[in-house]
């Protein structure tokens, strides 16, 4: 028989109770050449453990591989989301507070004039240049008449039906409509 004869080729074995392989008995296949074949097929086993092995331990590196750009990417979005709520609050103008109306009165940015316990009085002119829809002014005023609005160049539209309260604290919101079109409305204290 010769040596390089496949395991498939070979007759039907008999196995010794003995512990030793070699006594295997291969039809009429001599000792040497069983053991070579036994020894052949032992590391035709390993082999393919071996490329199943490594298979399996390049699987494992590709998803570990993944798995940490998925965390590089999650972590980014996290800086990119942080980044973006740091730069909303930065671009969000800050409310300034005022005892009395300021000259020129603008509707740049948010503004709380005068307060409760101080309310200021009088008329209101507003320039409306340079105005931004983000520019409403919240006036704390009470007087013995109604104020006049008025718009430099532009026009003052009451929204909303509350009166004006000459007997009490009145909060004048005014905002921006576009153009030289300001908006106002009166909410008296109750």
């Amino acid at each position: 028989m010769a040596t390089d004869q496949k395991l498939t080729q070979l007759s039907a074995a008999t196995v010794s109770n003995d512990t030793d392989l070699l006594y295997v008995v291969q039809g009429t296949t001599s000792r040497k050449i069983t053991k070579q074949l036994l020894m052949a097929s032992t590391l035709s086993v390993a082999n393919a453990a071996q490329n199943t092995a490594n298979s399996a331990a390049s699987a494992a590196a590709t998803a570990y591989g993944n798995a940490v750009a998925a965390q590089g990417d999650a972590t980014q979005a996290l800086s990119d989301a942080a980044a973006a709520d740091a730069n909303a609050e930065a671009r969000v103008p800050k409310a300034t507070v005022s005892a009395a109306l300021p000259s020129p009165f603008k509707l740049e940015k948010p503004q709380n004039i005068g307060s409760f316990g101080s309310p200021i009085s009088g008329n209101i002119t507003i320039d409306p240049a340079d105005a931004t829809y983000d520019g409403v002014a919240v006036i704390y005023h009470q007087d013995a008449t109604e104020p006049t609005i008025s718009v430099t160049g532009g026009t003052a539209r009451k929204f909303g039906g509350e009166s004006y309260d000459t007997t009490n604290v009145n909060i004048i919101v005014i905002y921006w409509n576009g153009g030289t079109d300001v908006g106002y409305s009166y909410l008296p204290e109750q």
